[in-house]
């Protein structure tokens, strides 16, 4: 009787309006149901790639036209979310409590690296202070994207030593073309590669500690949880602040500083043969730097933006490494009036062919306010006017009274193989936002964008201080 009271509901849904089981299936978790529920049918199978298809248009679209939203998790005591809509009030953000034990949630960072393999957003190392006598971390945490838990990873095997600026990424099977059967060491659930990174020691009175660079390169099996570290005849020089990014079945990293130097050379790791080498570059190359973004364009090219080679040498540029001939070329960038006004130590990722960045908020070169429309007079105003060129009245407190928002570049590369060219695109003030970081670090989910941890700091005149806070980068809900 049971079973024809199931067969009885299930024809009553299949005969629904197709608008009504659209509606019903978008509610499925991008991460862990929708993939299981294209299984059912052909039918399902249909709907369900068509509202991802969409839902993938409309959080591009959104981000291209800073029509987004802000949704900060706070972890305390309670699960706070603060939702921040950018065109409205600020006290009309949305927040909610949810009272829940969080016996297992990371402790406030920056520097740490993470990465997002399958249903979950990894974490893993970092520190808490900036200066000596902090913490250094060695422990890994995840967040189940799905149902918004974190968890602390009891790893396996020998943990690696506690470290900062290191890099870590993402490696599993579905990379590999499917009549290549993988290596014994890579799993059906994949691996994260970590590599580099440096540590301040514990400050001592009587003994001065030099901080220590690391050479080492490990691998966090993901099937067993266990950490296993590489004996390798010839790694790269020890560095930290470098970036890594998966071109094919290789790792390659750039750059990157050891103490004083600075670095602008390439490695290449096999993961397949668990080997380095050091690759050759022909012709002109970057500059030495570190804190720069760096990313997979597709199976023959990996761009670097940004950067920084030290103190007042701040970079902004562009540049491609054809993984094929070895060669950089050096991209034009249009748009200059709409470039972050920091572009290393602030995350970014890469969304279809758009960069993304986090930055602090540019500001009026004259009143050093937050510039809203970009149309700042190149004429310092005069000392008597109401207003500065920026628009803004001008109290004398107002400039220390001011705090500090994230804000959102997009930097366009749709036009990089054909003119070697890029351009920053027009962008929104987002008001309200979350208060401006660095040291953090951004992730790409499925229509979202996770941002986690940083060093924070309300106003300009306060010492910054390490954030546990995550960040949700979501299209703006369009009305009912």
């Amino acid at each position: 009787m049971e079973e024809d009271n199931e067969e009885l509901e299930w024809d009553f849904f299949n005969h629904l309006p197709e608008e009504l089981i659209l509606k019903v299936l978008s509610y499925l978790s991008p991460y862990t149901d929708t993939k299981t529920a294209k299984l059912v049918n052909r039918r399902w199978n249909r709907l369900i790639s068509s509202i991802e298809r969409h839902n993938d248009r409309v959080f591009h679209e959104a981000i291209r036209t800073s029509n987004i939203m802000w949704q900060i998790h706070k972890l305390r005591s309670y699960d706070i979310t603060d939702t921040l809509v950018p065109g409205t009030h600020r006290k009309g953000a949305v927040r909610t409590k949810v009272k829940r034990q969080n016996k297992n949630v990371p402790s406030p960072r920056f520097s740490h690296a993470a990465v997002i393999m399958r249903q979950y957003l990894y974490i893993f190392s970092g520190s808490n202070s900036e200066f000596a006598s902090g913490s250094t971390y060695n422990d890994i945490y995840r967040l189940d994207l799905s149902s918004h838990t974190w968890e602390r990873v009891q790893a396996n095997g020998l943990l690696p030593a506690p470290r900062e600026c290191c890099t870590l990424v993402g490696y599993s099977t579905s990379k590999l073309p499917s009549p290549i059967p993988p290596p014994p060491h890579i799993n059906d659930k994949g691996l994260l590669i970590m590599y580099g990174g440096w540590c301040q020691p514990p400050l001592d009175n009587r003994i001065r500690v030099d901080a220590r660079f690391f050479e080492d390169t490990q691998i966090f099996h993901l099937n067993d949880l266990r950490w296993e570290r590489l004996k390798i005849a010839s790694p790269p020089p020890a560095r930290a602040g470098h970036s890594a990014s998966i071109v094919g079945d290789k790792m390659i990293i750039f750059g990157g500083s050891q103490r004083s130097d600075r670095l602008n050379d390439i490695w290449v790791f096999d993961i397949n043969t668990l080997t380095w080498r050091h690759q050759y570059i022909r012709g002109t190359k970057p500059r030495e730097r570190f804190g720069h973004s760096q990313f997979t364009l597709n199976e023959k090219a990996m761009i670097v933006l940004g950067g920084c080679g030290g103190p007042n040498e701040l970079f902004a540029d562009a540049w491609v490494l054809d993984v094929q001939t070895w060669n950089w070329i050096q991209i034009k960038i249009e748009g200059a009036i709409y470039e972050p006004p920091e572009l290393w130590c602030h995350a970014s990722v890469l969304v279809h062919q758009d960069i993304i960045v986090f930055s602090e908020e540019k500001k009026c070169p004259h009143c050093a306010c937050p510039i809203q429309n970009y149309k700042v007079s190149e004429f310092k105003p005069d000392a008597n006017a109401v207003t500065c060129s920026c628009g803004r009245r001008k109290p004398e407190d107002m400039i220390s009274l001011y705090d500090n928002h994230l804000q959102m570049y997009t930097l366009d590369c749709s036009s990089l193989f054909t003119n070697s060219k890029c351009r920053w695109l027009p962008c929104q003030y987002l008001a309200p936002a979350p208060i401006t970081r660095k040291l953090f670090t951004a992730s790409l989910g499925l229509n979202e964008i996770l941002l986690f941890g940083g060093l924070s700091n309300l106003y300009r005149n306060e010492s910054p201080r390490s954030d546990d806070c995550t960040i949700a980068v979501r299209a703006k809900p369009s009305p009912s």
